[in-house]
């Protein structure tokens, strides 16, 4: 995930000024985990968490998740396809890769 997120995040840099709909969901998912990371960080101030430990987890749970999320919807901005509808060229391919794809949710 890692890998992939640095490889959008040079999308990103280099499709900035193109797209305004890419500034209002980035700003909204910085400021989401902005709170995430100042809520994580308060508990462990004030003693309610686990620790040190806990709250790393909950932010790199977090950031896995949000990370996930944005890169979705980042590049649903940049194609200016923000609900992901194929094109009707690519529409089996795209099926297939969906199928594909959510079949390992079942391997629990």
């Amino acid at each position: 995930m890692i890998a992939g997120f640095i490889g959008l995040i040079s999308l990103i840099i280099r499709n900035w000024g193109a797209h305004p709909k890419l500034h209002i969901i980035t700003y909204v998912f910085a400021g989401v985990f902005g709170f995430i990371i100042l809520l994580s960080s308060f508990t462990f101030f004030i003693g309610i968490g686990e620790g040190l430990a806990a709250t790393f987890g909950i932010t790199l749970i977090t950031f896995a998740a949000l990370a996930a999320l944005y890169g979705d919807w980042a590049l649903g901005a940049m194609t200016n396809n923000l609900w992901g509808f194929p094109s009707q060229d690519s529409f089996g391919l795209y099926v297939s890769y969906l199928i594909l794809k959510r079949l390992t949710m079942f391997s629990l």
